[in-house]
């Protein structure tokens, strides 16, 4: 028997909603070390960072170096920087 349009989405939706609420090792593993609560089980983002949050007090040393990329853009930027300033000064005059 063929399904309906209206029957697959339903079933697609129920399958969803099975998969999602089905912990898998993957899943678990991903959150371990979090604070369990309403993240859980509702999208609660300022509730999960309020909770997980830790400052970080170390210094810069684990960053690597500027790429000779980054260094292109940064100074392409720069000048944007600079120009954008000076329109904005113009507004003002």
């Amino acid at each position: 028997m063929k399904r309906t349009s209206k029957e697959r989405t339903k079933a697609q939706t129920a399958d969803t909603k099975r998969l999602a609420t089905e912990p898998t090792s993957a899943s678990t593993d991903a959150w371990r070390g979090f604070k369990p609560g309403l993240w859980q089980r509702d999208v609660n983002v300022r509730w999960f960072i309020q909770q997980n949050y830790a400052p970080y007090e170390g210094d810069g040393s684990f960053l690597a170096p500027a790429t000779e990329r980054t260094k292109g853009i940064w100074k392409k930027l720069e000048a944007l920087f600079v120009e954008s300033a000076r329109k904005a000064c113009s507004i003002f005059q």
